[in-house]
């Protein structure tokens, strides 16, 4: 069986003007102009940076020129304040920036890291003093709220997040995070062959999420439970959306969570991890009505390897990633029937960043999801817990296989934006029993069933395949007419084809 499905989209959605809308671009032009507010100008991996100048008075200052710098990766972008004193830099990626402004009569003056990050308003106002010397001043920014976005959630920084709490290494914990977002029931999470449920956000089900990874959909397409599963250190922000998304992440009626990974930069690094969680660990649960946890078992042990730096210093960059797995995870029915499940299939990702000149910017990510979980069923007394070690069946469950995803970001001007993507996954979500011995074809109009063919001789191995095969276009248009907007228009085009 083989089946199809084709999705385009036109999108257009004013960003600053805190509107979304899907049809003709006229209607959105008019939408920008009745609502001159300002609102987060992120895109799946960008962020921005916006703030203001202004004089020890407090009074704006127009005409100064702001040099923005990458302190991680080395590009610059420079810009000029508006009458406002106000400045903008867009679709600029996450990580830490240096800003200098300078202007005749007026100390020049540098801010240290500010911190850009998808799905928050980077605002930053800088003060600066009368001119006394040709010295640069370092000083520190205010950091400055926006009150006028669509958009309900969080922004997680997972590396800071670890710093400064203890938390699950695992999508759905991150999830959780967020205003509105509660544990799905754990039937999702069975139905989808995943030990843990997706969360349910703002009242929808676990099975109505979107999941992004670097602007990539890894969304299980088939039923819609999760998504590709990621190593926690993959990671570098994770922005879960729960309502009042713009249009280009129109595919989910739940909450979308949007992942970012981490960048090589211009400082090489390595990192080795071990993480071991043993049941002995665990609290023991009371059993239920339907499940025998007195029997559950959960063992896990992992090694994870994270190197990354420059390849051609302040213009290209790698950061790659492996994991290699250990888990073993039994479960138990007050009927009797005892599952012993076994995956030890490693994880591998990278992602590649180059700048051609300091305002183009292209980006590669490729990671492999491969796994395979061996199921073993046994019976066990249900009085005195004695598990039987004849295996009555073996089963096989696989999941995910390769994703990749290229973009590519360019500022032409301070006015105009080009942004594209191109990527591809395919996803094995095969069930596969044990069906040695036993024959293809039977009668099952008369009772005992009558064999009509020979019982088969070896064990079924089909593939169960989903592939998702992507590309979008976006074009980022600023301009300043009774107020500050920032318009943006797509064009979205999805094939998910499923062979079985």
């Amino acid at each position: 069986m083989k089946i199809g499905s084709n999705k385009e989209r036109f999108f257009a959605t004013t960003l600053l003007a805190g509107v979304a809308t899907m049809g003709v671009p006229a209607l959105v032009g008019t939408a920008a102009l009745l609502a001159p507010t300002a609102a987060s100008a992120d895109d799946y991996t960008s962020g921005n940076l916006t703030g203001s100048v202004v004089d020890a008075d407090g009074n704006a200052v127009a005409g100064a020129t702001v040099v923005l710098r990458s302190q991680g990766q080395g590009f610059e972008r420079t810009t000029t304040t508006n009458a406002q004193g106000g400045y903008r830099f867009t679709l600029i990626p996450q990580g830490d920036y240096t800003v200098t402004v300078s202007k005749s009569g007026l100390q020049t003056t540098s801010s240290e890291n500010l911190h850009v990050q998808v799905g928050t308003a980077n605002s930053y106002q800088i003060v600066m003093a009368s001119q006394s010397s040709d010295e640069i001043v370092v000083t520190a920014a205010r950091r400055t709220e926006q009150f006028s976005q669509t958009t309900t959630g969080t922004s997680i920084d997972v590396g800071e997040l670890v710093e400064r709490m203890p938390v699950a290494r695992n999508i759905t914990a991150l999830t959780l995070l967020a205003p509105s977002a509660v544990p799905a029931d754990t039937a999702f999470g069975i139905a989808s062959g995943q030990s843990l449920a997706p969360a349910s956000i703002s009242g929808a089900s676990g099975a109505e999420n979107a999941f992004f990874i670097n602007g990539l959909n890894i969304t299980n397409f088939v039923n819609g439970i999760g998504g590709a599963t990621v190593p926690f250190d993959f990671y570098q922000t994770v922005e879960v959306k729960t309502g009042g998304y713009q249009a280009e992440f129109g595919r989910a009626t739940g909450g979308v969570i949007n992942a970012v990974t981490k960048s090589g930069t211009n400082d090489f690094m390595l990192a080795i991890h071990g993480n071991y969680a043993p049941n002995e660990l665990l609290e023991d649960r009371p059993n239920a009505l339907n499940r025998q946890y007195s029997l559950y078992d959960n063992d896990e042990k992992s090694f994870t390897l994270e190197v990354g730096g420059p390849i051609i210093r302040d213009h290209l960059f790698f950061y790659g990633l492996g994991q290699w797995q250990d888990r073993e995870f039994s479960t138990a029915t007050t009927a009797g029937t005892y599952v012993h499940q076994v995956t030890n299939d490693p994880f591998y990702g990278f992602k590649i960043d180059g700048y051609i000149t300091d305002t183009q910017h292209l980006e590669f990510t490729w990671f492999d999801t491969t796994s395979q979980i061996d199921q073993d069923l046994h019976s066990f007394n249900t009085a005195t817990n004695v598990i039987n070690p004849a295996v009555l069946s073996r089963n096989m469950v696989r999941q995910g296989g390769e994703s990749w995803v290229g973009r590519y970001t360019g500022s032409f001007t301070d006015w105009l934006t080009v942004s594209a993507a191109y990527g591809h996954s395919i996803t094995d979500q095969a069930s596969v029993t044990n069906l040695l011995n036993i024959p293809r074809v039977q009668d099952a109009r008369v009772s005992p069933a009558l064999d009509l063919s020979p019982n088969r001789t070896a064990a079924r191995t089909d593939p169960f395949l989903a592939y998702r095969e992507f590309y979008r276009g976006d074009v980022d248009i600023l301009f300043s007419l009774h107020g500050d907007h920032h318009v943006r228009f797509g064009l979205d085009h999805e094939d998910t084809t499923m062979d079985q």
